[in-house]
């Protein structure tokens, strides 16, 4: 029971840390994006509404979210190195025992 408990979390990890790298992801490819423009101001999609923004605040605010993206990753990348040592640690218990 526990091994599959283990298991289980690991894979909810896993996809928490693939989502969070997608994420990243977008997020470094709209900075990317904007540093491609020289216009002041530029538009963000919110939901199905496109809203003008300062090329900067938003740039700011783009930046802003890919460090806590990055953090959540690392996070989410020791955490499921955690567990999948101790998954290994459980199945060689099981395994001797």
């Amino acid at each position: 029971m526990e091994l599959q408990q283990k298991q289980q979390k690991l894979q909810e990890v896993a996809q928490q840390r693939e989502e969070a790298e997608t994420e990243l992801q977008e997020s470094r490819q709209a900075l990317d994006a904007l540093e491609d423009r020289e216009d002041s101001t530029v538009f963000k999609q919110v939901g199905s509404v496109m809203i003008e923004r300062d090329r900067d605040d938003l740039e700011e605010e783009l930046d802003d979210r890919t460090e806590l993206l990055e953090a959540r990753k690392d996070k989410f990348e020791r955490r499921e190195q955690k567990l999948q040592e101790e998954l290994q640690q459980t199945q060689s218990q099981l395994q001797e025992g």
